[in-house]
């Protein structure tokens, strides 16, 4: 068996060992991957927010958790080969994180998110993707980390700064005995010196047991002939016609259309609120095979509209047969919940599209400058 190793020499001088340096802490570990994303085994290059001691309920505080910016959700638990719980009790340790995570709803996971970044999970991932050539949607984002919490789609990642072969057998067993939806490696960080540089070399191990398994479903970006083919497959064609009109209503009127890459078929309808461009309602078809219409009023309260307005918006709506009732605790939820509504049942009436397209012109109309606004 042949092992591979790092020599170094300033040009024309001996070759020899650099100075293996180990890392002063668990902290620095932790630290590291913080900062260096890009280490994650499965890292795309896309961009990634982190958050530091996450609360998992009845659980504890997982080291790291990464969200990336289309919803992948990657748990990290750190050890130094120095720590007598590197052994078998890590593997212990991020299934108990990650049955915790997979047991919260997407309210619970973005409380917890916020309360370690002091930024909503959706306002973080929004600044982190600035720049970028792609295409992304706050609301399909939404909808993705939502679906992976409950599928329990996620990586697990054990990283540690020196491995152990106990530890390769159990990742690679882990990985050969569950689904695609789970993806378990183990990352070895050693660190070396060599002057004043300090060169990491990282090996990930698990790989094998991962290319066994079958590739489980990737988020797509829509566009308008492949989301119209599912939403045909589901609807009645009296309420696609009627759907026809409000999504021409976002082209003509409003700020267009929102593509992101999604799970589910998934078009979002933008207007200019105040100057701003917001996602007024989403489009999709769920996992049960129903097409849904939700109103994101957790996004439109932010935009400085006076509540008197906001009150006629949701009135005029909870008016609309079948809607009342869903809608029936978002103002004592001050604005924060978005009730998804079957399509079939929003748009029943032929006439309830022209309810809808009114109250959504109304809603972007410029506001009275000297009306109260929503704090």
């Amino acid at each position: 068996m042949s092992t591979s190793k790092i020599l170094i020499r300033s040009v024309g001088g001996p070759w020899h060992l650099p100075m293996s340096v180990p890392f002063a802490s668990e902290d620095a570990l932790h630290t590291l991957l913080q900062q260096s994303p890009e280490l994650l085994p499965w890292s795309d290059a896309a961009p990634v927010v982190v958050a530091r001691e996450l609360a998992v309920p009845l659980t504890g505080y997982a080291d790291l958790v990464f969200v990336s910016a289309v919803g992948e959700i990657s748990v990290v638990e750190c050890k130094l080969s120095s720590n007598s719980e590197m052994r078998r009790h890590i593997v212990g340790q991020v299934f108990a994180y990650a049955s915790g995570i997979a047991g919260m709803n997407y309210e619970q996971f973005d409380l917890a998110f916020s309360t370690c970044t002091g930024k909503p999970l959706v306002e973080a991932m929004a600044e982190a993707v600035q720049g970028e050539d792609s295409v992304w949607d706050g609301e399909n984002f939404r909808s993705i980390v939502a679906g992976n919490l409950t599928a329990g789609r996620m990586g697990l990642l054990i990283a540690v700064d020196g491995i152990t072969e106990e530890l390769k057998r159990i990742v690679e067993f882990i990985n050969s005995h569950t689904t695609a939806d789970l993806r378990v490696m183990a990352l070895e960080l050693s660190l070396v010196k060599h002057g004043d540089m300090e060169i990491l070399l990282p090996a990930v191990f698990g790989e094998e047991g991962l290319r066994i398994k079958p590739p489980t479903a990737k988020p797509r970006v829509w566009d308008e002939a492949s989301f119209f083919e599912e939403l045909t497959a589901v609807c009645k064609p009296e309420t696609l016609e009627a759907f026809h009109r409000l999504y021409g209503h976002a082209a003509e009127r409003g700020a267009g259309l929102s593509w992101g890459p999604s799970l589910m078929p998934n078009v979002g309808g933008r207007y200019n609120i105040h100057g701003k461009n917001t996602t007024v309602w989403n489009c999709y078809v769920s996992s049960d095979s129903t097409a849904k219409l939700d109103i994101n009023f957790n996004h439109i309260v932010g935009h400085d509209i006076p509540p008197s307005k906001l009150h006629t918006f949701l009135h005029t709506l909870s008016g609309i047969a079948g809607v009342g009732e869903k809608y029936s605790e978002v103002e004592k939820q001050h604005f924060k919940k978005r009730p998804p509504v079957t399509l079939d049942v929003y748009l029943a009436d032929k006439d309830t599209v022209e309810v809808v397209m009114r109250a959504i012109e109304d809603l972007i109309a410029p506001a009275d400058s000297s009306a109260m606004v929503v704090g």
